[in-house]
């Protein structure tokens, strides 16, 4: 897999696709080390149409912030592009794929592993996975 250069895209609706799963599966297994976990967040996560930005979360452990952002700059992701970055404590990558001639943008979120942010990532995708009528809305 290779990461491509993130690029700033006009905000438009998209449709849910099942293609985001097996899209954020591929980023995942291709992010992914003993050391640190990936998981699938976000409005693609939880069938929502949306942007269609997918987005993941990196989960260190202890003090591994900084290997943690390493290592998604060593697979070719990069520094946020935005006017408000998240800050250097909670940084966020970015990057994009080309998959079957459709491209595929991605923001990769570094969290500390059982962390609040973690937890409330988690609860809200388990609300709205569990309420059809929130996603609806």
């Amino acid at each position: 897999m290779k990461i491509l250069k993130y690029k700033k895209i006009k905000a438009d609706f998209n449709p849910w696709s099942v293609k985001y799963f097996e899209v954020a599966q591929s980023v995942i297994d291709f992010i992914c080390i003993e050391q640190f976990e990936v998981i699938h967040i976000g409005s693609t996560s939880f069938k929502v149409g949306g942007k269609g930005i997918i987005d993941l979360s990196i989960l260190y452990e202890n003090d591994d912030l900084e290997k943690a952002v390493n290592h998604l700059l060593q697979l070719g992701f990069q520094n946020q592009i935005s006017e408000k970055p998240f800050p250097a404590e909670r940084p966020r990558k970015d990057g994009m794929i080309i998959v079957n001639d459709k491209e595929y943008f991605l923001h990769v979120h570094v969290i500390q592993k059982g962390s609040d942010e973690h937890k409330k990532q988690i609860e809200y995708k388990n609300y709205m996975l569990n309420n059809p009528l929130a996603r609806e809305e």
